[in-house]
């Protein structure tokens, strides 16, 4: 199996803007390699969608941090067409992650160079199912631990614990 990629959005509220972009690579051999990237919302976004300050302290992320330390978003895509390249990259929400990197894209006029895959679709030609992947999200916390992730209840950004689950995927099937 080739090298894969993942990516997951975390966004100012459940139907506003992304704030967050977290990337993660899964080579044949060695470590998942990962960015994350801050993105600085548009002045249309913040007068279009609300900042749900739940939504704000669940993702760890304030405005004043965005504002301060967040990129552009023609930066960020610039960053995820070089990392992503003509690939396919796995989400575990094909319709918010969707959402959130077309928002993103049309805020630049540019085009990802990638498309976006189901997670789960990965995990199925792996022969995982969704549903019965527990065991392998176990495994992925430890790995992760081992390595020097930080690793809370949820694990941000769930790209790597996706790269970390399809890891532990092919050590199992080996």
């Amino acid at each position: 199996m080739e090298r894969l990629y993942f990516i997951d959005f975390e966004a100012s509220s459940f139907e506003g803007y992304p704030i967050q972009c977290g990337i993660a690579c899964l080579p044949l051999t060695g470590p998942i390699i990962h960015e994350t990237y801050w993105v600085r919302p548009t002045g249309a976004w913040m007068l279009q969608h609300e900042w749900d300050p739940e939504a704000a302290q669940a993702h760890g992320i304030k405005m004043n941090d965005l504002m301060d330390h967040g990129q552009n978003p023609d930066w960020v895509c610039e960053g995820l067409n070089d990392h992503l390249g003509d690939n396919k990259v796995y989400c575990r929400s094909l319709d918010h992650d969707g959402r959130w990197l077309t928002m993103l894209y049309d805020a630049t006029g540019m085009v990802p160079a990638f498309t976006l895959e189901r997670y789960s679709e990965l995990l199925d030609k792996l022969g995982v199912g969704y549903l019965g992947h527990d065991h392998l999200a176990n495994e992925a916390v430890e790995y992760l631990t081992e390595n020097g992730f930080e690793v809370g209840r949820r694990y941000r950004p769930s790209a790597v614990m996706m790269a970390a689950e399809v890891k532990m995927a092919r050590e199992n099937a080996v």
